[in-house]
């Protein structure tokens, strides 16, 4: 699979019958050979209509930005206010952009390379996700597609992902991501 199938994946799977809100629509995907010019992550953006503020649902539940959103998805992380007065954080690598949340905690892709590593931001601790956002959008969809074959029934009474459905997801995370990754993944996703 490739960041055109991975994008394109995402796009044809979004909406599912209500649980993920807002509007993402796919645009005219650019041919992967334009990946080593620009990036993965412009490649993304470029690809994906993102409006209304997109939400996957279900047991993901990220908050996605746009292009238009990315400078709000910084605040409190990359841009901190100092006596209300925007200012970049030196905390905060200039290369990471986040691109989107799941409640306080942000999913940052690393544009220091081309392929754009995904990392998860929990507090002060850093996640590896995936190696590259194509990785992480394979595994992001193989998590929403497990969700659709059981009908959105993925939870126990206590709001917990059943067992048998975290099996599953597990074995598709790992297999996209490798081990490392796919813990990091399924702890800041299903943690």
């Amino acid at each position: 699979m490739s960041l055109s199938d991975a994008v394109t994946a995402l796009a044809g799977i979004f909406g599912r019958e209500g649980h993920d809100l807002g509007h993402l629509s796919l645009r005219e995907v650019p041919p992967d050979s334009e990946v080593a010019s620009s990036g993965a992550l412009e490649v993304y953006l470029d690809s994906l209509e993102l409006r209304e503020h997109p939400v996957i649902g279900g047991v993901l539940a990220l908050s996605l930005a746009g292009r238009d959103d990315l400078h709000t998805f910084q605040e409190d992380r990359a841009v901190i206010a100092v006596n209300g007065v925007p200012q970049r954080s030196t905390d905060w690598p200039t290369t990471w952009v986040v691109v989107a949340t799941r409640g306080e905690e942000a999913v940052v892709v690393d544009t220091a390379t081309t392929a754009c590593a995904v990392r998860g931001s929990v507090g002060r601790v850093v996640l590896p996700l995936a190696d590259s956002l194509e990785d992480y959008l394979r595994a992001v969809v193989a998590v929403m597609r497990i969700e659709l074959a059981h009908d959105m029934d993925v939870q126990d009474a206590d709001f917990n992902v059943r067992d048998d459905v975290l099996a599953e997801i597990r074995d598709e995370v790992t297999a996209a991501l490798g081990p490392q990754n796919a813990e990091g993944f399924l702890e800041l996703h299903l943690g």
